[in-house]
């Protein structure tokens, strides 16, 4: 052994398909160095039936006839429905059946080897001679050769490619030793079973003794090998003793100790079958907080409960009532492949988080099944049902009671542990409404802690999108705005990996807490830009009234001015101006108001308007209009000590044109800095898609506004 751990992994698997090459070739050349008739025989109702011809000497009509004897010049042998039993251990009782059987082989085999061709006698008194091929063209193997030497030869690949990367293990060397059992009884049974009348007595009794043997090393080593997979469980002699109970036995029953052949053939392997599930109930124990070793020991249950056990209920346990599953044994060799597929994928660990999801579902399903056939069984030999009958009614029961009842059990399973969406909606809200501080990082944590009850949750520095590490024993999550990235390990207080569906939860929870979080944040934005209107608003329109009030002589004037600010406030805090109408309407109101201002403050005001304004335009360009206006004006009554103030207004399709100018003294640090009221104005503007444009002229100021005009056609 420890020059195989001095190869490499390559070398290894080079020498094993080398000798797999020249073990098929060996089982090839053993099928096809057989006397051939060119005829596919088969047991039907006690009598030896011609199914197919492949040889020209013999008419097609005689398919389907019996054939009763064939013969040579010198001797006649009549054949017998045992002379095409497929494999002796499901069909014989005894071993004195089984050297008889082996007896009448012989004879045929003889009679075919040395004569050049023979006499088949049938049912219908018709005879014919056909000759005798040496040799059995390859081609005439069926399928079942086929399957078992693909079963056969797989199974080899896989376990020595296991072996290759695994060398130092107890458990890759079992396995490669169950690798080599199923090359040697699925190779030679496809011999034997698969021959077209007889084989020679010696080569016979060689290849099913040994295919008994490699079956029965298939187990032990299976029974060895769950002692140390997917933990060990017993010391290393264990698996030893248990090889050598199986040889043993085989030894015993070669040198004659037991007289019935199928209590030796068939009872050491079904004890075997029985400790396998034995030391899985064990393993399946140990491994409850062990979530990577339960994961591997559920790809060893899937494959084995889909393969050797079905092989067994099926195969080889009604051989223990008497019933022959001989026809079908070539094909149930597939089912035994399984099992490599499963634990080769749990050694090398394959995707264990995905398990949790499926598997389950496998084993409910193949449990309906099994119940399906055991009722329909029962009602067939217990209560006399026809098959018909009893495939309806079981049918019924099943879809009635056994699919229900698997679809509630499943959901049940699947829903442990998981919080509703309510409640889970109802803390990802209390999180994004809550302030960022240490109780925000707890509210965050309890999240998943509460969802998928982890032994441990770390905050992470860096960033990773929602996976599955570790084999499933860890599950990122990316930070979400201000809530870091975070790392939470052994889901189910370390009852259960991780699997894809928590990826698909954890997602989930993600996205709805950044949407939550991207709501309040639009929120808080909406909300500023309103404080920011009121603003905008409460210092052009607003104070501007205020300031005209405060000029005006009359208490009158003065009062009207007043309970006008007082609806303009109102108007400014309910975001409401649907009371203006027209745009030749607000220009006149305008013109009236920046007239008082101005004459309060002894500016003569110069109003200049072209174009068409008896036009109805949108509310908000309405009100930037009047916004503007009441800026420009307050602006010039309260900084430019002005004499003169000129408004144009210039009305086209497209656009209007606003130009406020004075005489005064400018605006000294226009350069430097806005003023709130110029930084309103270009808010207004550019909010609407419009330009201003502003600047000192040699005396006064002058401002130039164009904004875009949409004309609202009347209802």
């Amino acid at each position: 052994m420890k020059l195989v751990a001095r190869l490499s992994p390559t070398t290894i698997l080079y020498i094993a398909t080398v000798f797999v090459v020249m073990w098929v070739s060996l089982i090839l050349l053993i099928a096809t160095k057989q006397p051939y008739l060119g005829v596919v025989l088969s047991n039907n109702n006690q009598a030896v039936t011609i199914e197919s011809i492949a040889s020209p000497q013999l008419p097609q009509r005689l398919k389907n006839t019996s054939l009763l004897s064939i013969s040579s010049p010198t001797k006649e042998i009549k054949l017998q429905s045992i002379d095409l039993t497929i494999e002796p251990d499901s069909a014989m009782q005894s071993y004195q059946d089984y050297a008889h059987f082996l007896n009448r082989q012989d004879q045929i085999h003889q009679l075919l080897k040395h004569n050049d061709q023979v006499s088949l006698l049938f049912s219908n008194q018709e005879r014919h001679d056909i000759p005798i091929a040496s040799a059995r063209p390859i081609l005439s193997l069926d399928a079942s050769f086929w399957i078992q030497i693909f079963v056969g030869v797989t199974s080899w690949l896989i376990t020595a490619a296991i072996f290759a990367f695994r060398t130092n293990t107890l458990v890759a060397r079992y396995l490669l030793l169950s690798g080599f059992s199923t090359l040697l009884f699925a190779t030679f049974a496809a011999v034997y079973t698969t021959r077209e009348l007889a084989l020679d007595a010696d080569l016979f009794q060689f290849l099913n003794d040994y295919n008994f043997f490699g079956g029965s090393l298939y187990i032990a080593s299976f029974i060895a090998l769950l002692l140390y997979y997917p933990r060990k469980i017993a010391p290393a002699w264990l698996g030893v003793f248990v090889l050598a109970i199986y040889v043993i036995w085989f030894i015993a029953q070669q040198v004659g100790v037991f007289a019935d052949m199928r209590f030796a053939r068939r009872i050491l392997v079904m004890i075997g079958l029985v400790c396998s599930i034995v030391l899985t109930i064990i393993h399946w124990k140990f491994s409850e907080r062990n979530p990577v070793e339960r994961a591997a020991l559920q790809w060893f249950l899937l494959s084995w409960i889909l393969g050797i056990s079905l092989f067994a209920v099926f195969i080889l346990l009604p051989t223990l009532f008497g019933i022959d599953t001989s026809a079908l044994q070539g094909y149930a060799f597939l089912l035994i492949l399984m099992v490599y597929i499963g634990l080769a994928l749990g050694i090398l660990r394959y995707r264990l988080f995905e398990l949790d999801v499926w598997w389950g579902r496998t084993i409910l399903l193949l449990a309906a099944i099994i119940a399906l056939l055991l009722i329909d069984i029962g009602l067939i030999n217990i209560l006399h049902m026809a098959p018909k009958q009893s495939m309806i009614f079981s049918l019924v029961f099943v879809g009635i009671l056994i699919l229900p009842m698997r679809i509630w059990i499943w959901e049940k399973l699947l829903n442990r542990g998981t919080e509703k969406a309510s409640l889970q909606f109802h803390k990802i809200i209390n999180i994004a409404l809550a302030s960022p501080n240490q109780s925000h990082l707890s509210q965050w944590k309890m999240l998943f802690q509460d969802q998928f009850q982890p032994l441990h949750i770390a905050v992470e520095s860096h960033q990773h999108p929602v996976k599955v590490a570790q084999d499933g024993l860890s599950l990122h999550i990316p930070s979400v705005h201000q809530l870091p990235a975070l790392t939470i390990q052994y889901a189910a207080q370390g009852r259960r990996l991780f699997s894809s569906h928590d990826v698909n939860t954890a997602n989930e929870i993600c996205n709805m807490l950044d949407y939550a979080f991207e709501a309040r944040q639009a929120y808080e934005a909406g909300i500023l830009e309103e404080r920011k209107r009121i603003s905008r608003d409460l210092h052009d329109n607003v104070g501007s009234q205020l300031v005209n009030a405060l000029h005006q002589p009359e208490n009158n004037d003065k009062n009207e001015m007043i309970r006008s600010t007082l609806m303009d406030l109102r108007q400014i805090i309910n975001n409401n101006f649907q009371g203006i109408h027209a745009l030749d309407e607000l220009l006149a109101t305008l013109r009236h108001e920046a007239s008082q201002q101005l004459d309060s403050a002894d500016i003569r005001l110069d109003w200049q308007m072209t174009g068409e304004c008896n036009i109805r335009v949108p509310v908000a360009l309405m009100h930037s209009i009047r916004s503007i206006i009441r800026e420009g004006v307050h602006n010039i009554v309260r900084h430019t000590h002005a004499k003169h103030a000129k408004i144009q207004i210039n009305i086209h399709t497209q656009n209007i044109l606003i130009t406020i100018q004075d005489d005064g003294q400018g605006l000294p640090q226009i350069d430097q800095h806005e003023g709130h009221g110029l930084k309103n104005m270009r808010t207004r503007t550019e909010t609407l898609g419009g330009e201003i444009h502003y600047c000192n002229l040699s005396q006064g100021f002058l401002i130039k506004i164009e904004l875009p005009i949409c004309e609202v056609n009347d209802q």
